[in-house]
């Protein structure tokens, strides 16, 4: 299916859908959310079961 970006009808905020964080993102699909972020400021990523160091890695991808 691939990502999804949902943007609500008010300038801040996004919800992707359609990645799984703990299987890992591609540098593709990190950089598309990395400009979604940008853009809206917040994004939410819903049903993910990461373990402590999961959210690490993903996180340390955005820098320090």
């Amino acid at each position: 299916m691939g990502m999804r970006v949902q943007l609500p009808d008010r300038p801040l905020g996004a919800e992707i859908h359609g990645v799984d964080l703990a299987a890992g993102v591609d540098e593709q699909t990190f950089q598309r959310i990395r400009r979604v972020l940008d853009d809206r400021s917040v994004i939410v990523i819903r049903e993910q079961r990461l373990l402590p160091h999961q959210q690490v890695a993903f996180c340390g991808r955005f820098g320090t």
